[in-house]
């Protein structure tokens, strides 16, 4: 506590208790049955920033609070069953404890789980009527160049080629490009895509869906974009937008059969250190 603090609460006490030292030398202000206030328990909060009368007045408030609320809680204590809120609180410290090592064992011990591609591909298989979308997502490509630049036509060639060595060529062109991606293995979510490219509409077609391209030129930009698949909303997600969740969702449950295992271990071990005794069977 600053000197300023001091000589504060001191004003308060004038008069009073000033010359009583608590235990440990620290200086009370007030007691409830076995329940003090030490000089040191006042917050600063409670007068930083106050000046004065103020500063008393605060100081005062916040000791007329601490002798209602102790006052309340000592009748609490001779008129409750302490004993029942003593198990009460052991109840409660033994399961922190239990979790807290459940935890601790689940950090050191999750990244030894593993699962197979061939589990979340099973898994998928099995499930994967229950893994909608709720939203739309595509797999593209797409080249964006200046709709001015005089090699456009030939970059346009170059990306619609099947040849990857046109691919190739186009890669090498990147820096006379605005954007390219020429990877078809990534979802993303329609909405994204708009941010790349903003004249994006996707309806959902009647019957069989196949890949298709669009070319638009929008704000001095030539757009070419071919849509490998959509999957919009209510539709089965693809594997690769679920594998994740699968991941996730397997580890937990190889990991709750671990932690069974564990506990088994943990009886054996305990029989084996005599830990246990049952006096029923006396």
């Amino acid at each position: 506590m600053t000197r300023s603090a001091a000589l504060l609460i001191g004003l308060f006490l004038l008069g009073g208790c000033a010359g009583t030292t608590g235990h440990g030398g620290e200086q009370p202000l007030v007691r409830v049955g076995d329940f003090v206030l030490n000089i040191n328990d006042i917050p600063p909060a409670v007068y930083a920033g106050k000046k004065g009368q103020d500063s008393i007045l605060a100081v005062r408030q916040f000791i007329n609070n601490w002798v209602e609320e102790h006052i309340f809680l000592y009748f609490a204590l001779q008129n409750t069953d302490t004993a029942r809120i003593n198990r009460l609180t052991e109840s409660y410290r033994n399961a922190l404890l239990r979790d807290m090592y459940e935890t601790r064992l689940r950090e050191l011990g999750m990244d030894s789980v593993q699962v197979s591609r061939q589990e979340l591909l099973d898994y998928y298989q099995q499930q994967k009527d229950n893994f909608r979308a709720t939203d739309t997502f595509i797999r593209w490509r797409y080249l964006i160049v200046d709709a001015g630049n005089p090699k456009r036509y030939r970059y346009r060639s170059w990306f619609y080629s099947s040849r990857e060595e046109d691919l190739r060529k186009l890669e090498t062109a990147y820096k006379d490009l605005i954007a390219l991606l020429p990877d078809t293995s990534q979802w993303i979510p329609a909405h994204e895509a708009r941010k790349i490219f903003p004249g994006l509409r996707l309806h959902k077609p009647q019957g069989q869906t196949k890949s298709f391209r669009i070319q638009k030129t929008r704000d001095k930009r030539l757009y070419l974009v071919e849509i490998i698949r959509v999957v919009y909303p209510d539709d089965v997600l693809p594997f690769e937008l679920t594998a994740d969740r699968v991941r996730f969702f397997l580890k937990q449950r190889k990991w709750e059969s671990h932690l069974k295992e564990l506990r088994r271990k943990m009886v054996h071990e305990a029989q084996q250190q005599k830990l246990i005794k049952y006096y029923a069977d006396e």
